[in-house]
């Protein structure tokens, strides 16, 4: 199976300069629409058999961050209120789920009990491709 890459311009003038663009592996739609089925089916499993908990927020659909925020905000309040000091770490999840490589994304899978043959499926329709 093949994919293509193109450069995709970030919201502002991109002034010829590579670092001010996107890279986006354009695949092929067979693929896409195959890979969309399944990650579908693994939301719904997860849905279905609450799976998920405690602080996985947001990750399945009709969940949000909501809870998170809102517990956050409490917390400044009080660090406000009560005039301490109060330290906050954040990460950037934007691109979290391009970055996770296919060791742990088996691994997790396996976790949740899905099925031997789908994950080797799974990760053949992503591995076995060329760019």
């Amino acid at each position: 199976m093949l994919a293509w890459v193109s450069m995709i311009p970030k919201p502002y003038d991109w002034e010829r300069t590579l670092t001010n663009t996107r890279p986006i592996a354009l695949v092929e739609t067979a693929r896409k629409i195959l890979s969309k089925i399944l990650s579908d089916r693994i939301s719904l499993a997860c849905s279905r058999f609450d799976v998920l908990h405690g602080d996985n927020f947001s990750v399945l659909k009709g969940t949000s961050t909501q809870t998170p925020i809102f517990a956050i905000g409490l917390i400044i309040e009080d660090a406000l209120e009560k005039n301490r000091e109060l330290w906050l770490v954040l990460q950037n999840m934007h691109k979290a789920y391009d970055l996770v490589g296919w060791f742990h994304l088996k691994a997790s899978l396996a976790r949740i009990k899905m099925c031997s043959h789908f994950i080797e499926f799974f990760e053949d329709i992503h591995n076995n491709r060329t760019n």
